[in-house]
C-alpha cells in the first residue's frame, strides 16, 4: 500500500502534464521545455508523434544517468516518464481543447505547471530538461540546476522558431514557459508563505511573552551591537504566519512606537508549528 501511494502522485502529475501537452501545446505548435518541447518541435516540423520523441530522449538520459543519480529518483522518474509518454499517446487521439494560441499557451502552461509540480513534489521528475540538468550539474557544478534548466528550455523554444516559422508562436511559448515555472514554484513551495521578522525594541521581554503566549510561536534573542553607537542591543527573531504578522506589528508598536521591525517572506519554514518534513 505504501509503495502504491508513493507512485500514485507521479503518475497523476504525469496525466495532468499530458493533458497540457496533447490537448493545448502540441496542436498549436507551442514548444514547452524539456523532452516534450523537443517532441512538439519535431511534431510541428516532421509530424513525429510527441510520445515517441519523449520516450527516446528519456531512454538516452536514463542510460547516462543510471550510475550518477540516486536509484529512488531514477525509479520514480522512470515511472513518471513512462506514464507521461503513454498518456500523451492516448490523449493525442482526442480533439484539441482550443485553437486559440493565447489560451493554449496560458492555460496549457498553467496545467503543465500543476502536473510537473505534482511530480516534483513526489521526489520524481518528468524527465527532459530537469533530468538533463541534474546530469550536467554533476559535471558543471558551478552552474545551478535551475540555471541549467532555463538554458536548456530557452534553447528548445528558440529552436522552435524554425519549425513554427512564426516569431509570435515563440513569444507565446515563452509566455507558457513563464506560467509553467511560476506554477511549479507555487505547487512545490506552497502559497502560504510565512513571515520572517526581526524586531529591535526596548520592550523585548514583553514582546517575547506576547509571541510565545498569544501567537504560540518560538522567538530567538540575538545579541547584536549598533554600528553607529557601538551599544549592545538584542534583536528578536521569529517566524509567524502571514495572518499573525498584523497582530504582532500592532502589539510591538503599541509597546514601543520607536521599535524597528524588519519583515521578509520565508518560502519554507520547518519545525514545530510549520512544516515537519
Amino acid at each position: 500500500m505504501t509503495l502504491l501511494k508513493e507512485y500514485t502522485l507521479p503518475v497523476a502529475g504525469s496525466f495532468v502534464a499530458a493533458i497540457s501537452i496533447a490537448l493545448f501545446m502540441a496542436p498549436n505548435g507551442i514548444a514547452t521545455g524539456g523532452a516534450s518541447g523537443v517532441g512538439i518541435v519535431l511534431y510541428s516540423g516532421f509530424s513525429i508523434p510527441v510520445s515517441i520523441t519523449v520516450s527516446a530522449i528519456n531512454v538516452v538520459l536514463f542510460i547516462v544517468g543510471y550510475r550518477l543519480l540516486d536509484k529512488r529518483i531514477i525509479a520514480k522518474t522512470l515511472i513518471s516518464t513512462i506514464a507521461l509518454a503513454t498518456f500523451i499517446e492516448i490523449l493525442s487521439h482526442f480533439e484539441p481543447l482550443t485553437n486559440d494560441i493565447l489560451i493554449a499557451s496560458s492555460f496549457g502552461g498553467l496545467i503543465l505547471g500543476i502536473g510537473t509540480g505534482l511530480v516534483i513534489s513526489s521526489g520524481a521528475s518528468t524527465g527532459g530538461s530537469d533530468f538533463a540538468a541534474m546530469l550536467i550539474h554533476k559535471k558543471i557544478s558551478h552552474l545551478s540546476v535551475a540555471t541549467l534548466i532555463f538554458i536548456i528550455d530557452f534553447a528548445i523554444i528558440a529552436i522552435s522558431w524554425y519549425t513554427a516559422n512564426s516569431l509570435t508562436t515563440v513569444f507565446y511559448a515563452f509566455l507558457g514557459l513563464f506560467i509553467t515555472i511560476k506554477t511549479i514554484d507555487f505547487i512545490v513551495e506552497g502559497s502560504n508563505f510565512s513571515k520572517l521578522i526581526y524586531i529591535i525594541s526596548t520592550e523585548n521581554e514583553d514582546i517575547c511573552q506576547y509571541i510565545i503566549a498569544n501567537l504560540k510561536r518560538g522567538v530567538t534573542a540575538i545579541n547584536a551591537k549598533g554600528g553607529y553607537s557601538s551599544k549592545g542591543k538584542t534583536v528578536l527573531l521569529c517566524a509567524v504566519s502571514s495572518r499573525q504578522f498584523p497582530m504582532l506589528k500592532k502589539y510591538v508598536l503599541s509597546k514601543d512606537k520607536d521599535a524597528f521591525i524588519i519583515l521578509s517572506d520565508a518560502r519554507s519554514v520547518y519545525g514545530k508549528g510549520f512544516k515537519m518534513e
